[in-house]
């Protein structure tokens, strides 16, 4: 049988179109056949070298990311949200103040502690940890924004919050739509407490079809006087301005990622457009979204998972007062999962990235103005807090009204530039930009580079294929025709022993007679 097996490879070997092989067998000459035998071996590594190379690059799913200009698309508005960076500038609720909160959780610490230490349990100084490190975070002023009502309470300021604004059209022309705080809704945000966001989609437009533009006045309000502690954190900023984030029509605010713009300044925001396309599993693992209680992404977008998260707390935990009591469900890794599993990376969405400037403002030329139109004409003067934090306006203007030589003296206005602020959104463009991720290497790529290196090196095509399928065949058949014809010889050895033995073949018929 082996020299069968032997036989078919040698007829295979000078038979076949793989470059080097049928020089092998059929050269007389020992150099020549060294000389192909040397080739042979040293394309096989080689090229199985690059095979491997090539098949590694493509199981890690690479991707190809391109940018560009979509000419002949319209640049669509985002929708704006904005939050104030002193979270009581609108004042403290009526139900808790901060100085109560605190000296709860004080209070419900010092409660725990003694329990503990009077259990006498083995474990006392871990037990007194893990309390602590429990109620750390409830012990601040982002605790006390957590466990605020959520049912928003009306600002008592004046002007409110949102000031005035105004949209601009295709051409920059300042269009005839009304805007005003109405146009806002208000939101609970776990580190600013209040924001307002500008919702594209609930606006309608009559007589302009692309807007490009939006100009915001905003009011922070007087400076805070509640003591609070200071926190060295990324997310809680505790200056005097505000935070923005402009996002995807229809889609949650990714607060955190916003930007901060000081008091007594005049922005201007270019916003840059760019639909945004990405692969989907296995290029890109963002996407992967399978059965609650199988595999979880370790990634996923930041600002889905927290509005997830927020929807779920607000539901569950609202309490008419503030939720002294943390549900425990939502600290749970079931919880976690759940809102990772619902909150993947979309695989295409309009981004909106940020280029701004700033400037001091309002000068002094303009102050008056101002302070007429949005606190005189709005009655501002009559809420007693807002007179008296803005009376060196009133008098200068009253006496600027009787007399217009009147000298006035600027060192007193200083008011309006510590609590107004001025915001220009704008897109330059008339057209988005694009940003497609596309596959690196796709099957029919694959196809087409395994075999150029095939035939490159060693001239290897399908057909060789069929060859090795067919050398496999006729020896399997060789082997099996060897192995029926031996079988059948020893059947027939096994009959000549037995007729030689008996040659009339009735022996055993007399003897049972």
């Amino acid at each position: 049988m082996i020299h069968v097996i032997k036989s078919e490879l040698l007829k295979f070997g000078e038979g076949s179109s793989v470059k080097g092989v049928a020089k092998i067998f059929k050269s007389k000459d020992v150099i020549p056949r060294l000389l192909w035998l040397f080739f042979f071996l040293s394309s096989s590594v080689f090229m199985i070298y690059l095979l491997h190379k090539l098949f590694i690059e493509f199981y890690t799913y690479p991707i190809i990311t391109k940018y560009g200009e979509q000419i002949g698309h319209n640049v669509t508005f985002p929708d704006v949200t904005l939050c104030n960076l002193d979270p009581l500038a609108e004042g403290e609720p009526k139900v808790s103040s901060l100085k109560e909160y605190l000296s709860f959780i004080k209070y419900e610490k010092k409660k725990f502690l003694e329990k503990i230490l009077k259990s006498n349990s083995s474990n006392t100084e871990a037990r007194m940890k893990e309390v602590k490190d429990a109620l750390e975070g409830f012990d601040s002023f982002s605790g006390y924004i957590i466990n605020m009502n959520k049912d928003l309470h009306k600002s008592r300021d004046c002007p409110d919050f949102v000031v005035d604004c105004a949209f601009f059209s295709d051409e920059w022309f300042k269009t005839k739509e009304t805007c005003s705080i109405s146009n806002f809704t208000r939101r609970w945000s776990a580190n600013y407490y209040v924001c307002y966001t500008l919702e594209i989609k609930n606006l309608k437009f009559v007589n302009s079809t692309v807007i490009r533009g939006l100009n915001v006045i905003l009011n922070v309000g007087p400076p805070n006087l509640i003591k609070l502690p200071y926190v060295s954190s990324l997310t809680n900023v505790q200056g005097r301005g505000i935070q923005v984030s402009v996002q995807s029509p229809g889609t949650p605010p990714d607060i955190k990622r916003g930007i901060n713009f000081a008091v007594g300044t005049q922005n201007y925001l270019e916003i840059i457009q760019t639909e945004r396309l990405r692969t989907d599993k296995p290029h890109n693992s963002e996407h992967y979204n399978d059965h609650y209680n199988e595999h979880y992404s370790d990634h996923y977008n930041d600002h889905y998972y927290n509005e997830h998260y927020n929807k779920h707390y607000n539901k569950h935990c609202h309490n008419e007062n503030y939720n002294k009591h943390y549900d425990e469900h939502y600290k749970e890794h079931r919880m976690v999962n759940h809102c990772q599993s619902q909150c993947p990376m979309p695989c295409e969405e309009t981004m909106y990235e940020i280029k701004y400037l700033s400037s001091t403002w309002p000068q002094l030329s303009v102050q008056f103005d101002l302070f007429e139109n949005y606190f005189i004409d709005r009655g501002c003067m009559d809420v007693p807090e807002v007179r008296s934090r803005y009376i060196n306006y009133l008098n200068n203007y009253e006496l600027f009204l009787n007399d217009s030589t009147y000298n006035v003296s600027f060192s007193n206005l200083t008011k309006m530039q510590k609590s107004l602020i001025e915001m220009k959104f704008y897109i330059p463009q008339k057209f988005p930009y694009f940003q497609t991720d596309s596959p690196a290497y796709t099957g029919d790529m694959m196809i087409g580079t395994v075999g150029g290196m095939l035939s490159l090196w060693l001239g290897i095509t399908v057909a060789n294929g069929v060859e090795i399928v067919e050398l496999v065949y006729v020896i399997f058949k060789r082997c099996w025709n060897i192995k029926m014809v031996s079988t059948k010889k020893n059947d027939e050895n096994v009959n000549s022993k037995d007729s030689r033995a008996d040659p009339e073949g009735k022996s055993g018929t007399d003897l049972s007679e």
